[in-house]
């Protein structure tokens, strides 16, 4: 009965060790060759219903990286950005395609930048910019110590190494009202109805829900002074890894190659660049995305 006992005994470490080994190499392989895209409900970057789905500029350029990626299996999946960041945080192997360049280093690797934005600034009613005795600008800092007005902000978003800091310093005293739903959307709608007073934003992300809520002339823009100046670019962002390292050298010789290219271009022309000034936006990112090394 002893001889036979150790005999299961190795048998069975024998192919528990087999099964572990095929399992690892398995992951490996699926990781190695395989691509997951987070993507999530914040309109223009990524429109997943309705008559425009899929034609967000995020949704669309990152159709034009995964197209030049072939080597990869591609799998896009919804997922809301607190959850994407921490999947990031504990290493989970996934990608997002519009994340700000250079941005928690602690746990993404930035690619080469796509594109710029316009900075941040503060998206607020007309009825709270007249209250406030319509400045040419305002101080984030001043308005996180008023308890009197609540900032709007998606869960999991960030505004870039200038903004963050300043969020951090008053995350426990600010009234912040964080929202649970679609993100974006969510934070329009509580400033349409009151429930915060002003949130932050780009300009064409408050052009868009103007137009899809039905906020025409009753949403103002306004700098925000400590972001006077900020060069705020746009890239894709992979889970900080070994995995992630080597992901994001393929996708670099990816975006090298499609940021020159007028179907790239086109994409940001249709949102994010406005024809008044759009000859300062390309000479703009000529100068600042296109010579970032990478």
């Amino acid at each position: 009965m002893k001889g036979v006992s150790r005999v299961t005994l190795c048998l069975v470490a024998s192919w528990v060790f087999l099964l572990a080994t095929y399992v690892a190499s398995e992951e490996t392989e699926a990781s190695q060759g395989a691509i997951l895209w987070a993507v999530n409900n914040a309109q223009p970057f990524y429109i997943l219903e309705g008559e425009n789905q899929g034609q967000g500029f995020g949704d669309r350029i990152q159709q034009l990286i995964i197209k030049a990626l072939p080597q990869y299996e591609h799998t896009i999946q919804r997922i809301p950005l607190r959850r994407v960041v921490h999947s990031m945080e504990q290493g989970s192997p996934l990608c997002f395609s519009t994340w700000i360049y250079g941005t928690r280093p602690d746990i993404s690797i930035s690619s080469a930048p796509y594109l710029h934005y316009h900075e941040h600034g503060l998206v607020m009613l007309t009825s709270t910019y007249d209250r406030l005795g319509r400045p040419e600008q305002l101080s984030l800092s001043r308005l996180l110590q008023d308890s009197d007005l609540a900032l709007g902000q998606p869960l999991g978003r960030g505004y870039g190494t200038r903004l963050d800091p300043i969020l951090d310093q008053y995350e426990q005293s600010a009234p912040i009202i964080r929202s649970s739903g679609p993100s974006t959307e969510s934070i329009f709608k509580m400033l349409q109805f009151g429930r915060v007073l002003y949130t932050i934003e780009y300009p064409y992300t408050m052009r868009y829900y103007e137009q899809a809520l039905n906020l025409q002339d009753q949403l103002e823009f306004v700098p925000i002074k400590e972001n006077r100046g900020n060069i705020v670019l746009g890239s894709v962002a992979c889970t900080r890894s070994e995995w992630g390292r080597r992901v994001i050298e393929d996708i670099n010789q990816a975006i090298r190659s499609i940021r020159t290219t007028e179907t790239h271009r086109e994409i940001l022309r249709d949102w994010l660049v406005y024809p008044e000034s759009e000859g300062s936006y390309w000479q703009f990112y000529e100068s600042n995305v296109l010579t970032v090394p990478q």
